[in-house]
């Protein structure tokens, strides 16, 4: 999947410029296991919120996918907003 065809796949829309890479996208749910050019995915669980993490992934994340509550912490990334992280995943 391209940067222009996630927020279709995802239904969502960019905050911030829409990264422009026609590279394959790589989504990564693990703050600790992110590479250089990822998009990071801030999923939200029992014990964990993905979108605490965003402020740390300035500069190595190409852009984040996560609900409105981390759109704010994400504001030099940019930032693809769904209604929910998992579901978007799936």
């Amino acid at each position: 999947m391209l940067m222009h065809q996630l927020a279709a796949a995802c239904r969502g829309h960019w905050h911030g410029t829409m990264p422009v890479d026609n590279r394959p996208v790589r989504i990564c749910t693990d703050s600790r296991q992110l590479q250089p050019g990822d998009v990071f995915l801030a999923l939200r669980g029992e014990h964990f919120d993905g979108h605490a993490f965003i402020p740390q992934l300035a500069g190595r994340a190409s852009a984040v996918i996560g609900e409105a509550s981390g759109r704010a912490q994400a504001a030099a990334t940019p930032y693809l907003e769904v209604a929910d992280s998992l579901r978007a995943f799936g």
